[in-house]
């Protein structure tokens, strides 16, 4: 109900813009041109916080199925498997996640892989994460439904959008207009900030269900010691992020040996201390009772199998976009300044 108000809003607002250029055509002078500077605000406004296609973020990078056959062919089994619909595009981020959303007009399905994450998976483990992801295509996420899903990532999106970014190297005026900018910024959108609000509220406990149940499928295409294996990897973004940004800074001929450090010295899961709290976001419930859930049910052998050999190929696709995934990393070192803890930076 409240996605429908949201495009309910936004029509109004379309409105309301053709309202004040039609004004603004009928002034003289300055009041003309305030008119139309308003008009082209209030436009900007509704289109970044209004329902949206979800057009790709070309931040990330896109890989391109003829360029990586092998990596396509993986998730196509995979997909084939689930009962799925095949993936359009996939992206590789510098996020230490993976992601699964819908695009364009026809919502064509598309995968985010975050290489941090991706770079510490065994191969059958990078089976349970793709059919994770895959299985929000069939698992009846509501989230990603096109009604819902189309405004909710508008507002989320949008309110980003609006923010002055603000950085460790950003100068007084940056941080000046930032302070000026974010309470007009809020005052605008108030409206619209409670429908996301309120749609986030009543997603919560749909969007948990449903990340169960995503697990639950990826369990039984990879097998219980996979998926477990990946939600108990989730946990150690922090170690890994440490060890990453210490090779970046040191200058390491291979970062992504160097982040692999971080798996040292655990044998088994057991050697993972995962804290009670600890969750991917607010949709997500937390990790331990993920994986209690699957401990809870009776799983046979996996029904898709990943080799060595194939997540070799797959690690080669994947190499020519390593370049702007460091570059990335190291844009957010500069941002979040990552040197507060012991082996964030030079050794300690």
């Amino acid at each position: 109900m409240l996605a429908v108000v949201s495009y309910l809003v936004t029509a109004a607002m379309l409105v309301f813009c053709w309202w004040l250029f039609v004004w603004a055509s009928r002034e003289d002078g300055i009041s003309g041109y305030f008119l139309y500077g308003f008009a082209a605000l209030m436009v900007l406004l509704t289109l970044t916080t209004g329902p949206r296609f979800g057009l790709l973020d070309f931040g990330h990078d896109v890989v391109e199925r003829e360029s990586a056959p092998d990596l396509y062919a993986l998730v196509d089994r995979i997909a084939d498997e689930l009962g799925a619909r095949r993936v359009w595009r996939i992206e590789v981020s510098e996020e230490f996640n993976a992601g699964y959303r819908m695009v364009w007009y026809r919502r064509r399905p598309v995968i985010t892989l975050g290489y941090p994450l991706w770079n510490l998976l065994a191969p059958q483990e990078r089976v349970a994460l793709l059919a994770h992801e895959l299985a929000h295509g069939v698992n009846g996420d509501s989230a990603r439904s096109a009604l819902i899903g189309l405004s909710l990532d508008g507002l989320t999106e949008g309110f980003e959008m609006l923010e002055v970014p603000v950085t460790m190297e950003s100068s007084e005026l940056v941080e000046l207009l930032a302070v000026i900018c974010a309470p007009i910024a809020y005052l605008l959108t108030f409206p619209m900030r409670w429908l996301a609000f309120g749609q986030e509220r009543l997603l919560r406990e749909s969007s948990r269900r449903a990340e169960f149940y995503a697990d639950h499928l990826a369990t039984g295409i990879a097998g219980r010691p996979a998926m477990v294996s990946v939600l108990a990897k989730l946990t150690l973004k922090t170690e890994a992020t440490r060890e990453l940004v210490a090779a970046m800074r040191r200058g390491d001929e291979d970062i992504w040996a160097a982040q692999r450090t971080c798996l040292a010295g655990i044998e088994d899961l057991a050697d993972i201390d995962i804290q009670d709290e600890h969750a991917v976001d607010s949709t997500h419930p937390s990790t331990e009772r993920r994986i209690d859930v699957l401990y809870d049910r009776e799983y046979g052998e996996p029904r898709l199998e990943s080799s060595a050999r194939e997540a070799l190929a797959v690690d080669a696709e994947l190499a020519a976009k390593l370049p702007e995934v460091i570059e990335a990393l190291r844009k957010l070192d500069k941002e979040h300044h990552y040197d507060d803890e012991p082996g964030s930076g030079d050794p300690a």
